[in-house]
């Protein structure tokens, strides 16, 4: 099992001191930052952006991104390798409109990131899900478009088939509202509103573990009663969803 011990906001710091040393600061800046497992190290990856409309005119081309060991934040490095199409691109370069006209039917979940397959090739990988509550409610997963940021070209799969490289197929933000679905619906709706008997809520703060090769969310699950008190860890399997419950 590994644990990280440079967060994300260590990260971004050490990323853009970085990308300052290295000459790049005028003219680019980092993007989103998420954790990927690679050759059984957890890193801190992110795709290095244009700071504007002049710098993507006058390039056409990001120089590659930023990778921060997770577990040593003395390694840190820009990986060179073209980006094409980047989130700070312009016209037919921009990530966002180049995967919605490629998949112009798939309600995609989150922001594109960056991810690397087993050859250490970046791709950026885009969550796909569908409402399972109505037209407006209840997200559910049910595949990825992985793009080469390089080319342009799209290739979607059902989460079950996605790549095995691929660690963040299911985003946060659908994990803790499924979590949440979990612990205020636990004897039912109306026990939700007035007895409120077993309820638990998603406790602020997420974390990042490696456990068998495997990604895993890992999050606290708070009482709702008086004395809002940890009663046990919920760790979420990032790319099938399975949820396992350590009471405390």
């Amino acid at each position: 099992m590994q644990i990280p011990i440079v967060d994300k906001d260590l990260a971004k710091k050490l990323g853009d001191k970085k990308l300052g040393e290295d000459n790049y600061g005028s003219q680019y800046n980092v993007g989103e930052y998420y954790m990927i497992h690679h050759e059984n190290n957890l890193y801190w990856i992110a795709p290095i952006e244009y700071n504007g409309f002049f710098e993507w005119a006058n390039q056409q081309t990001s120089p590659g991104y930023v990778m921060v060991n997770a577990v040593d934040q003395s390694d840190v490095k820009i990986v060179k390798q073209e980006l094409k199409y980047v989130d700070s691109a312009y016209l037919w370069d921009d990530l966002n409109r180049n995967n919605y006209f490629n998949n112009m039917f798939a309600w995609r979940a989150n922001e594109a990131h960056l991810e690397l397959t087993d050859e250490g090739e970046p791709r950026f990988v885009e969550t796909v899900y569908i409402n399972k509550l109505g037209f407006t409610n209840g997200k559910d997963v049910v595949g990825v478009i992985v793009t080469n940021p390089l080319t342009g070209e799209c290739e979607y799969f059902d989460y079950l088939d996605a790549p095995t490289w691929i660690n963040h197929i299911i985003p946060e933000e659908i994990i803790v509202e499924q979590l949440s679905y979990w612990g205020n619906y636990v004897h039912g709706f109306f026990n939700s509103i007035f007895a409120k008997k077993d309820v638990l809520e998603v406790s602020t703060g997420l974390n990042y573990i490696l456990s068998n090769g495997n990604m895993y969310l890992q999050t606290g699950m708070t009482s709702i009663g008086s004395d809002e008190s940890i009663v046990g860890v919920m760790l979420v399997d990032m790319r099938t969803k399975v949820a396992e419950f350590c009471r405390i």
